[in-house]
């Protein structure tokens, strides 16, 4: 992650991308990799895949990172959970309605992002429009501890640690949200946080 958020500040980060692929896959073989993490705690991971799709194919992206951007978020609902709690991985398809909505919301999000340059914002809105009409929504959903506007807003920083009596107790480096946030947008995609104190965090990603 250390090496991945220098990488992204210089403008070294290499996103090799697919035109196509089998985000159902990718998902489960990832929630396999951690079941046994989650199980120390005697946490559940549930993954509930859209049955309504043969598949859930993702467009234009690149595996290894989606895998990454997985990894991330899984780890980070089992660290900031407590024992005995569960899980949940949703993931579906969008309608044709949804994705010419994320698509409004993406490029209003580049168009209003003074730090982009030409050439970035340009190689953005090419990699939006090609997803015009294939987006998928991956929502990682824990029963963990939670966080308020400003504790999102601190976790979203490079670097930065929310510090309360629970988050104190997790060892941190503060560049899992960064870097799930970078690689999310940098492959044409959007991120949402929800939370409540007390009650757990929702993270989902559109790509």
């Amino acid at each position: 992650d250390i090496l991945d958020i220098n990488q992204a500040s210089t403008g070294n980060f290499k996103i090799v991308a697919q035109d196509q692929i089998d985000i159902g896959g990718l998902v489960l073989r990832t929630v396999n990799l951690l079941v046994t993490r989650a199980a120390r705690n005697n946490q559940k991971l549930f993954c509930n895949i859209d049955s309504t799709s043969e598949k859930i194919i993702g467009a234009w992206l690149d595996p290894m990172r989606v895998k990454q951007i997985l990894a991330n978020l899984i780890s980070n609902a089992i660290k900031y959970s407590p024992q005995n709690s569960k899980i949940e991985i949703l993931v579906r398809q969008l309608k044709r309605e949804e994705c010419l909505k994320v698509y409004d919301e993406i490029m209003y999000q580049i168009t209003k992002n003074h730090d982009l340059d030409n050439k970035t914002t340009d190689h953005l809105s090419l990699t939006v429009a090609k997803k015009l009409h294939n987006r998928v929504s991956i929502i990682v959903k824990d029963q963990g501890f939670g966080m308020d506007e400003d504790e999102i807003q601190i976790a979203l920083s490079r670097y930065g640690v929310v510090h309360n009596q629970n988050s104190d107790k997790v060892d941190s480096t503060g560049l899992g949200l960064p870097i799930v946030k970078y690689l999310v947008e940098v492959q044409g995609g959007l991120m949402k946080i929800r939370s409540v104190k007390g009650e757990g965090t929702e993270v989902e990603i559109i790509l």
